[in-house]
């Protein structure tokens, strides 16, 4: 008798496995899925994955309920174990569309998104290793702040197009992140309200990139911002070329290849479970807000295999030197008005990052004697002059708030305005 009841039991316990697959597999249709639990749109290859799980399912429920009366009670409970973590996942998805905001909403959607190339914020490019993917934003950079996403040519801020409009000053801002976080817009602006006359309008294009150094400033102008036929340009640099600084010497290579590798896909270990798990997601990115992986270090460098902070070898500053002096006399022999900066920093040694610190000091000893060289052909602005040392602006090492963003902006408004009505 006991027995039989083992077996009724066995047999009623795999038609309710049966009947919640069919529940289970239903709500896993793309189309129902997409609708209700899904936090944006599903994606090609999500869709025919999700079809093909959610037709399994359905087949598996089926074949089980036919079966029920020979299927062993092992093998309904693991299907039913199966069901139930996928009962918990769709119910914390739908709690989350339910429950929380729509900022929670496309962080965790934008997580996802993180992991396929297209979401990546960045592409590699074949002369200037990368650059920003279109209409995809930067995340996890509390130092820039919330940046717009590249615009068309893979730059912050709107499209760019090679005709000048009639009446149009045009000015290229070349540098690393401290250009693409954002004072060239701060820049424009001041531009335009403080034109004296306010006839001519300009247009202020930000050509800067994180991680970039004067080696990948001096190839995008050459390639690409000439064809833009700017007016002015502005190179604020100084910071970046510590990453290509205390190898030995041996090593050292002027193109900085000894530090810098082709862009690579990231590899994300976990991929499928952030993709698949809003719960798993969730913690992930809680935990670890970061992951390696989000950021360019992994994509785009070499091991460095010292990595004191001495700053000893002048040598390791020929290239920044020399960068800055071809960008210098390629814009002048092309009618370019041009604007050179310091990179001022803060002076407070709890801030991250501030062991570059002596770089930047030597790389902007270096800035000026060039401009000391190109005497008054040039703009010189001395912006670690007039900025280093107001720590109140500084994010950390060398970015800086909107404050800060807005003192470099007139700053070099001002030296640019200054020459126009000499």
């Amino acid at each position: 008798m006991q027995i039989e009841d083992k077996r009724d039991f066995a047999i009623r316990f795999a038609a309710f496995a049966s009947a919640a697959g069919g529940v289970i597999g239903l709500l896993l249709l793309p189309y129902v899925f997409e609708k209700i639990f899904s936090m944006g749109s599903l994606r090609a290859g999500e869709w025919s994955g999700l079809m093909t799980f959610s037709v399994c399912v359905l087949v598996l429920s089926a074949l089980l309920y036919f079966f029920r009366k020979n299927v062993s009670s092992s093998l309904a409970l693991v299907f039913f174990s199966l069901l139930l973590l996928i009962a918990v996942e769709l119910t914390a998805r739908l709690s989350v569309k339910i429950f929380a905001g729509k900022a929670t909403i496309q962080t965790l959607r934008e997580e996802c998104n993180l992991t396929y190339i297209d979401g990546s914020a960045y592409k590699g490019h074949p002369f200037l290793q990368f650059t920003g993917n279109p209409k995809v934003a930067l995340q996890g950079t509390k130092a820039l702040g919330k940046l717009p996403p590249y615009n068309n040519f893979g730059f912050i801020g709107p499209d760019f197009h090679y005709e000048k409009p009639a009446g149009v000053i045009r000015v290229a801002c070349l540098g690393e992140s401290t250009t693409a976080d954002g004072y060239p817009g701060f820049l424009e602006s001041y531009l335009n309200k403080n034109h004296p006359g306010g006839k001519a309008h300009f247009e202020v294009m930000n050509f800067g990139h994180p991680y970039w150094t004067t080696n990948h400033s001096v190839v995008n102008f050459m390639l690409n911002v000439l064809d833009f036929h700017p007016d002015y340009v502005v190179i604020h640099h100084g910071w970046n070329e510590e990453r290509a600084r205390n190898f030995p010497p041996a090593e050292f290579r002027g193109d900085y290849s000894h530090a810098y590798k082709s862009w690579e896909k990231p590899e994300i270990p976990d991929k499928i479970p952030i993709r698949l798990s809003i719960i798993y997601r969730y913690i992930k990115f809680r935990i670890d807000k970061t992951p390696e992986w989000t950021t360019l270090a992994g994509s785009i460098h070499t091991h460095r295999k010292d990595s004191g902070t001495s700053y000893s070898n002048p040598d390791e500053l020929k290239p920044f030197r020399r960068n800055l002096e071809n960008i210098i006399q390629v814009a002048l022999a092309n009618n370019i008005k041009v604007v050179l900066t310091t990179l001022p920093h803060s002076t407070d040694s709890k801030m991250p990052l501030y062991f570059a610190h002596a770089s930047v000091d030597q790389c902007n000893a270096v800035t000026r004697s060039v401009a000391s060289g190109f005497s008054d052909r040039i703009y010189f602005v001395d912006l670690d002059s007039l900025l280093t040392g107001n720590n109140k602006i500084f994010k950390d090492l060398g970015h800086v708030t909107d404050a800060g963003r807005a003192m470099k902006a007139e700053a070099i408004g001002k030296a640019m305005l200054k020459g126009l009505t000499q």
